[in-house]
């Protein structure tokens, strides 16, 4: 099985985290901390991302029981 990444094209991306400028605001407006917590949350991502690729059966049983208890809840 492979694993397809939507950001590893050829082209050159606008994706605010590769062109970065810490003295101006970012998207959000809250200047560089809001992009250093984007970069934190990109790593903690990646960091799920491999996790679930190593465990693939935990996670697949973990998804399905998160699945079943919210249908139950969704239920009542």
């Amino acid at each position: 099985m492979s694993y397809s990444n939507s950001t590893s094209t050829e082209q050159k991306s606008d994706n605010h985290t590769e062109n970065h400028d810490t003295n101006s605001l970012d998207e959000s407006g809250f200047g560089p901390e809001a992009g250093q917590l984007d970069g934190e949350l990109n790593q903690l991502l990646e960091q799920a991302e491999d996790w679930i690729r190593d465990n693939h059966t935990v996670a697949m049983l973990g998804g399905f029981g998160l699945g079943v208890f919210i249908g139950v809840l969704l239920r009542r």
